[in-house]
């Protein structure tokens, strides 16, 4: 568990990678309440890594990847963000083959799901089966992708593959217990309902 960090310092996370790091897991992690920072940040050309299993909440962002490849974010669940739930940064030609996939992005509030900076359609090669809510049943936004600037675009241009749109059924959201409740639609995509509170 990480909680409560980032209150004075500036562009940084709670879980930190600088540079190629092949072969790397950041698994099952609780993260919370990052003040001025992200969840989790592969930073300058941060690749090779697989980011599993994480809860992160009530972060300035959730999931940063700056300029990396060849990674793989599978199965968190990112809510309660102020900034944006997912920020890939300096798509330069380096960075490409980045891949989401059965994930929970989940707001009750206006932070876009994606901010990006240069994009090019090499940054995500595979997006896929990730269950996205809004709490106020507003669209997610999108910035920084040309021609898209929500999650319908996103989806109808072949961004997504097999998007769920349906409230994660969390057990109480608003209070923190991202647990799932029985029924929940994320049980298909490979969450557990026996998770228990850290």
């Amino acid at each position: 568990m990480v909680h409560d960090v980032m209150r004075l310092m500036e562009d940084g996370a709670a879980i930190y990678f600088l540079g190629v790091s092949y072969g790397s897991t950041v698994k099952n992690n609780l993260i919370h309440h990052v003040e001025h920072g992200v969840g989790i940040y592969l930073d300058e050309g941060g690749s090779g890594i697989h980011v599993l299993g994480n809860t992160l909440y009530r972060c300035l962002g959730g999931l940063f990847v700056h300029g990396g490849r060849n990674n793989l974010f599978e199965n968190n669940k990112v809510a309660h963000v102020r900034d944006c739930l997912v920020r890939l940064g300096n798509c330069h030609s380096y960075m490409s083959d980045n891949r989401f996939r059965r994930n929970i992005f989940y707001s009750a509030s206006e932070a876009p799901l994606l901010k990006a900076g240069g994009w090019t359609r090499r940054v995500v090669v595979d997006s896929g089966e990730n269950l996205f809510f809004r709490a106020d049943g507003k669209p997610f936004a999108i910035e920084g992708v040309t021609g898209i600037a929500n999650l319908d675009e996103w989806i109808a241009a072949g961004y997504e593959t097999g998007p769920v749109r349906e409230d994660p059924r969390f057990a109480d959201p608003e209070h923190d217990d991202y647990r799932l409740l029985p029924g929940s639609p994320a049980i298909r995509l490979g969450f557990s309902t026996q998770e228990k509170i850290v």
